[in-house]
């Protein structure tokens, strides 16, 4: 990236029927996913029929009955790939996954309010707002803007359901001492309907070949923003 964000946080989503038991900590460990000596100082908050929730070293999986969320802030950000493709392509094959997202989220700071301003109003042009244009900044201590804008890409040729969706908002990360931009990336396939869903190997060959790809392309949207801080 053209700006070192100072978080960059990778997550791999799929949404499906999903058993939350099975993705106890030792489970990974016993099928040779998962590091069984880092495993074991893992922080366990629950592992339960409805939501088995835990994190160690560099990862974070949280399961319930319709989702899998594998979250990390460290790269590699392979290793996120890794896992599920070893997960549900070696060990769980039947489970019908029927959504995927790939997802980036990266805050990064700015040096002044002036900064901020900048990027908030070449994204969303006060003067589009008439005579309430002028009035939106206001002063420093009650200083308006752009809050958050969504934009998305439906035009895929990768996909035939699906969309990149791209979220920018001020961070909260920096007050009160400073400026920052949060942006996320949410690169979502959908596979299938819940009712016709077989199995997870659509998934796992999404994952498998466009996951690079997916956060290349996160990485160049995420540009175009951090850009506009010059």
């Amino acid at each position: 990236m053209r700006i070192s964000p100072d978080t960059d946080t990778v997550s791999l989503v799929l949404v499906g029927d999903l058993n939350p038991r099975i993705f106890r900590p030792d489970w990974f460990a016993a099928q040779g996913i998962l590091e069984p000596h880092a495993l074991a100082a893992a922080d366990i908050e629950i592992v339960h029929s409805e939501v088995t929730k835990f994190s160690f070293d560099w990862l974070t999986i949280k399961v319930d009955k319709k989702r899998f969320v594998a979250v990390t802030e460290e790269p590699p950000h392979v290793r996120l790939a890794d896992l599920v493709v070893r997960t549900f392509g070696e060990f769980l094959i039947h489970t019908p996954i029927y959504m995927l997202g790939i997802n980036r989220a990266i805050q990064f700071p700015v040096k002044d309010l002036s900064t901020l301003d900048i990027i908030g109003k070449a994204l969303a042009p006060h003067d589009a707002w008439g005579e309430w244009g002028p009035q939106i900044s206001g002063t420093t201590e009650k200083h308006g803007g752009l809050r958050s804008l969504t934009m998305e890409q439906a035009n895929l040729d990768d996909r035939k359901k699906g969309f990149v969706r791209a979220k920018v908002e001020p961070s909260p990360r920096y007050r009160p001492v400073g400026y920052g931009v949060s942006i996320d990336i949410n690169d979502h396939y959908e596979l299938s309907t819940p009712d016709n869903a077989v199995g997870c190997a659509d998934a796992v060959d999404l994952v498998s070949t466009h996951f690079e790809t997916s956060l290349s392309r996160s990485a160049w949207i995420m540009d175009q923003v951090m850009a506009l801080a010059k």
